[in-house]
């Protein structure tokens, strides 16, 4: 299998390092800026190039698009014209217009695609899954997913208001650049109907974007969600609470440990869980490499990442005109 890294920012490098790291080979790596090209530790199989021409010639069969936000869309339907295999780096984009032209290639060419969503291969969110399926807290009525941190410390040594994170144009503001919990929002309940927003900008960090953004989702399931976004925190938390007829699970990501209440027996039950950061995209890629081996589709295709998409603008649209957002049935 031949691979082509489009981007080779810090989310581009981890997955060249990570690619390497499954012993896989073939790999080009396409980027403008020749600066960061020259820092990629090239080996026997490993080329770069600043043309997308060349990234062609070299037929991969694999793209990851690990651009900022808003080239996300344009080099995937490139490559997607080329019948190659998509991985996204989320969000998969920063609007919605021309998403339905990704789609249409998708299908038309039978590609196998995924979106970034490394936090569904923590241990802490994987066995909240499972739980759920397995029905230990009975229906789920209420949650409250949530994270918080501090932009100016997401990147050592870059100008955190020189990136795409610090701008609306390139994709930037907490509920996009923090979807990640709005994806499990909707990978634990399913398909949300309505949406409701209020946001903060973030002037504290001197930054002209939404800050913080407080969601209210309403799924079809009947699960009530409450999603919390901020990166002007300037500590580090992530949890969700979930309460159930039958119990409630609480995940937090500074223990190491998923815990549930059982009603009916009157108790907790806890399990450790992998908090392993960098083992988590690993996984993430072994998965979806194997998804394009025997050709399912991942469960994290570009259609989920436009349903992420679709509640991340009704968010943005609620918070601006102070109204609830509803989605097709």
């Amino acid at each position: 299998m031949r691979f082509a890294v489009l981007g080779c920012g810090s989310i581009g490098q981890r997955h060249l390092r990570n690619i390497r790291a499954l012993k896989h080979a073939g790999i080009i790596v396409y980027d403008l800026d020749p600066t960061r090209l020259a820092k990629i530790e090239l080996g026997a199989k490993i080329s770069t190039c600043n043309t997308l021409d060349a990234v062609w010639d070299f037929k991969p069969d694999v793209a990851f698009v690990t651009t900022p936000t808003h080239l996300h869309l344009e080099l995937a339907c490139l490559a997607a014209e080329q019948g190659i295999h998509l991985f996204i780096e989320k969000p998969l984009s920063h609007q919605l217009d021309g998403v339905d032209r990704l789609l249409t290639l998708v299908e038309q060419n039978q590609l196998i695609t995924m979106v970034g969503c490394n936090m569904r291969f923590l241990g802490g969110p994987l066995l909240v899954k499972q739980w759920l399926d397995e029905g230990h807290i009975g229906q789920p009525i209420h949650a409250r997913v949530h994270t918080g941190s501090y932009l100016p410390n997401w990147r050592p040594g870059v100008d955190y208001k020189k990136t795409y994170s610090a701008s609306y144009e390139q994709g930037g503001g907490a509920i996009l650049d923090q979807i990640h919990e709005i994806d499990l929002a909707l990978w634990y309940f399913g398909a949300a109907t309505q949406i409701s927003a209020m946001t903060v900008p973030a002037t504290s960090i001197d930054v002209d974007v939404e800050g913080l953004g407080e969601i209210t989702l309403v799924h079809r399931s009947g699960v009530l969600s409450s999603v919390h976004l901020n990166f002007i925190q300037t500590n580090y938390h992530r949890y969700c609470q979930i309460i159930g007829t039958e119990g409630s699970i609480y995940w937090d990501f500074d223990w190491p440990e998923v815990r549930c209440f059982l009603s009916q027996k009157n108790e907790w039950h806890a399990q450790q869980v992998s908090c392993d950061w960098d083992q988590i995209f690993i996984d993430e890629l072994a998965y979806f490499i194997q998804c394009v081996e025997t050709g399912k589709e991942s469960f994290s295709s570009v259609t989920d990442g436009m349903a992420a998409l679709r509640v991340a603008f009704s968010a943005k649209l609620s918070a601006e005109k102070g109204l609830v957002v509803k989605l097709g049935e």
